[in-house]
């Protein structure tokens, strides 16, 4: 069996928290955003464009005069604390011999914010990121990367289900995920 885990970060491993980014640049609700800022945000995490162009879009949109340190501040805010157990679960999982590889729709600039704030990302040997591969889950080409970098994960959760489904289609063993415990049962099932 191939002792591969594929995690999903956001709502897995740690809470996903738009709502402080937005009270930071001064938002109430994501539908108040300029939508070129959000699809310029999309482009970003699909690696089509950088982070200074990203920078300088916002403020050209939105009229903002913060700085460049101010607004990574601000978009980071949305990374938020460790999901409940979650660390626990997988230093087990680690301890059994699963190898942890992330698996995510996500930027560099929040990649790096996990990597520095994740109480287990040491855990985690890998990943297929979407900034890296210039697409997105539920896209084929995410799939394809992992299974070509990895194999097919032993298990994989994610807290979308069309991303799950896409898996299933692929032949891997996933799940929607429900919490730490779920997890947990599911790694000591196989």
């Amino acid at each position: 069996m191939n002792k591969i885990i594929a995690l999903d970060i956001g709502n897995v491993c740690v809470t996903l928290r738009h709502d402080r980014a937005l009270a930071f640049l001064g938002y109430k609700v994501i539908e108040d955003v300029p939508e070129e800022f959000l699809q310029a945000t999309e482009m970003m995490e699909r690696g089509f464009m950088t982070e200074d162009d990203w920078l300088n879009l916002f403020r050209k949109s939105t009229g903002s005069t913060l700085k460049d340190d101010e607004l990574r501040h601000a978009w980071n805010l949305i990374i938020g604390e460790n999901i409940n157990g979650m660390a626990d679960a997988v230093k087990k999982a680690a301890s059994k011999g699963f190898r942890m590889i992330f698996f995510s729709d996500t930027s560099e600039l929040h990649s790096m914010r996990i990597y520095r704030t994740l109480s287990f990302a040491h855990l985690v040997s890998g990943a297929i990121f979407s900034f890296e591969e210039g697409a997105k889950k539920p896209e084929s080409r995410m799939y394809e990367a992992f299974e070509g970098k990895y194999g097919k994960p032993c298990y994989y959760t994610d807290d979308m289900p069309q991303n799950i489904e896409a898996a299933i289609k692929r032949g891997w063993n996933a799940m929607i995920f429900k919490g730490a415990d779920d997890f947990s049962m599911a790694i000591d099932s196989l």
